[in-house]
């Protein structure tokens, strides 16, 4: 009983200690959240799963350090972030009531270098933003020292299930807490840290897979995002383009995204028909020869019940033709001028002029390339 207890401090030491060194470097750096884009490490930018997947885990504490926040609790985990991930996930509306939930996370290695990675959890009601988390309904600590010190049961695997019914374990946890009940609608944070097992404190392992089980598992929802109130489409600005065969591509960009967002790109009178794909996130646009006037779009960005727009009106000049005063044939010592007609940004002939039009008085092969605010 004094061996165990003894071990025990000993392993909780070793883990603070470890986690402080590789924190140092970064203690004295407080830096604003508004400023960085999402990052799976922050709980703001959290990956939303819907199934069974592979997640890469980056070798980051995130931007944010969430359990610095005094309203965001760590649970059974002793020492903080390292190399963290935050997962979301929910469940759809017409899941019975009352389903149970289990999962198992499986790290890719089960030994790199003769160490054991060894990844730690703890769950959270997402009915709570990710300022105010509380405490965990789910926390796992459990680690297994290299060269069986002791044995952790079903490490380096973790999760909710294998016979479990404790709904939080330490160190010497076996790496399994009780399922969770839940409820149509209801939603999850999941925290996961890989503990950094070895001399170094550097990562062992590059990620896990993540697999649910129970009633619950078929009801996960593909169109749930906790950001939908902060996602921005935006197509920039309003442009202008030449008519003709060369195709312009849209591009969007969408802040918040899961990855299981419909993009639908509409005309406002049916120029969705110049779209090479009007359900692509960055179709290719085609003007006929000819065409001119304004065209307006709208991209509609999708997932489940979140869903969020913009527009972008785009005028239109009609591709020129060149025109010339006389017969294209002359006689030596004549010129002919070639004219590209007025109204555009820039103009530039394959003899370096850049005027609208162009006087020549030798035989040859001229062309001209003209542009409208940037569009060739």
């Amino acid at each position: 009983m004094h061996n165990t207890a003894g071990l025990f401090e000993k392993t909780v030491d070793m883990r603070r200690s470890t986690l402080k060194n590789r924190l140092l470097g970064i203690a004295a750096v407080v830096l604003p959240l508004l400023s960085y884009a999402q990052n799976p490490s922050d709980c703001s930018g959290a990956i939303v799963v819907c199934g069974d997947i592979d997640i890469d885990v980056p070798d980051s504490a995130g931007d944010v350090l969430d359990f610095n926040d005094p309203d965001n609790e760590l649970g059974c985990h002793i020492t903080g972030e390292s190399s963290a991930v935050w997962l979301y996930f929910s469940f759809r509306d017409d899941m019975p009531p009352g389903s149970e939930l289990r999962f198992e996370i499986t790290p890719f290695e089960e030994y790199n270098n003769g160490e054991e990675p060894d990844y730690d959890f703890s769950l959270y009601d997402a009915n709570l933003n990710c300022d105010s988390l509380g405490a965990p309904l789910r926390c796992s600590y459990a680690w297994a020292i290299s060269n069986n010190t002791f044995d952790c049961g079903f490490c380096p695997s973790t999760g909710l299930g294998n016979g479990a019914t404790d709904n939080t374990e330490g160190a010497f946890g076996d790496g399994f807490v009780a399922p969770v009940i839940v409820e149509p609608g209801q939603g999850f944070y999941l925290y996961l840290n890989e503990f950094p097992n070895n001399a170094d404190g550097n990562s062992i392992s590059d990620g896990f897979n993540i697999s649910f089980s129970g009633s619950a598992a078929p009801f996960l929802d593909c169109g749930a995002n906790p950001n939908c109130d902060l996602q921005v489409v935006s197509l920039g600005a309003d442009t202008t383009l030449c008519s003709g065969d060369v195709p312009f591509p849209l591009e969007a960009e969408v802040s918040y995204a899961t990855g299981f967002e419909t993009y639908t790109w509409t005309g406002f009178n049916g120029e969705e028909a110049f779209l090479d794909d009007p359900n692509s996130p960055a179709p290719l646009l085609t003007f006929p020869d000819g065409y001119s006037g304004t065209a307006t779009f709208e991209l509609e960005v999708a997932a489940g019940d979140c869903i969020n727009y913009d527009t972008i009106v785009f005028t239109v000049q009609s591709t020129p033709a060149i025109m010339v005063d006389r017969e294209v044939a002359f006689c030596e010592g004549d010129s002919l001028e070639l004219d590209a007609g007025p109204g555009f940004a820039s103009y530039q002939w394959s003899n370096a002029s850049t005027e609208p039009s162009i006087t020549v008085d030798s035989a040859g092969t001229y062309g001209v390339t003209v542009s409208a605010s940037g569009n060739s």
